[in-house]
């Protein structure tokens, strides 16, 4: 691949060719059988190079680096999971076709695990869910675990969240239509005493 060897050579000798020739820093050619040629004839030939270039990739959790064949395919992993809430899910093509060198640093999506209720969802870093459940007008619900909040409340995704709703009473609720029957109540009472 860089130029041509040739000359007279004694019957029997041996011809070392170089195993790994540098075109720069990030492409080579390295033989691919053995190097060594015993002169017994007259020898024509194109030396069985193949061509090489340096990877690298930099991936959310390492790097995939080295050298590849002119032609390879590299495929990157779809789901890298940092821990058992948190992972990155690409956001491209996970093939890459080495012609050239390469360094690149993929498209990855950061996800956290939320839980709700015991549901569990993926999400992706930095959207916002709301907390609701529906509950009878007697009931207040609160949202606990990660965070204490009300029920409708929308949270930030920023990292793994666990969330579990929690019911009471609706004691202003139950108590002010509690007031109003006994107040109810208390009116008719006057009402009835005042008919007699």
């Amino acid at each position: 691949p860089n130029g041509t060897l040739s000359g007279w050579y004694s019957a029997g000798s041996t011809i070392t060719l170089p195993t790994t020739i540098y075109n720069g820093s990030l492409e080579r050619y390295v033989i691919n059988q053995s190097g060594e040629l015993v002169v017994d004839r007259p020898i024509n030939m194109t030396a069985p190079y193949v061509r090489q270039f340096y990877v690298d990739v930099a991936l959310p959790n390492g790097t995939i680096s080295g050298w590849y064949n002119e032609g390879s395919v590299i495929t990157l992993p779809r789901v890298i999971y940092v821990g058992n809430a948190t992972r990155y899910v690409i956001n491209q093509s996970d093939t890459l076709t080495v012609s050239s060198p390469i360094s690149e640093a993929p498209s990855y999506v950061k996800q956290f695990l939320v839980t709700v209720n015991g549901a569990s969802s993926w999400y992706d870093a930095g959207s916002t869910i709301r907390l609701y459940e529906p509950v009878p007008w007697y009931e207040t619900l609160t949202w606990v675990g990660s965070y204490t909040l009300p029920n409708g409340a929308n949270v930030t995704v920023y990292g793994p969240l666990v969330e579990s709703a929690r019911t009471s009473i609706n004691v202003e609720a139950v108590g002010g239509i509690a007031g109003v029957i006994v107040v109810a109540a208390a009116v008719g009472a006057v009402v009835a005493l005042r008919r007699r």
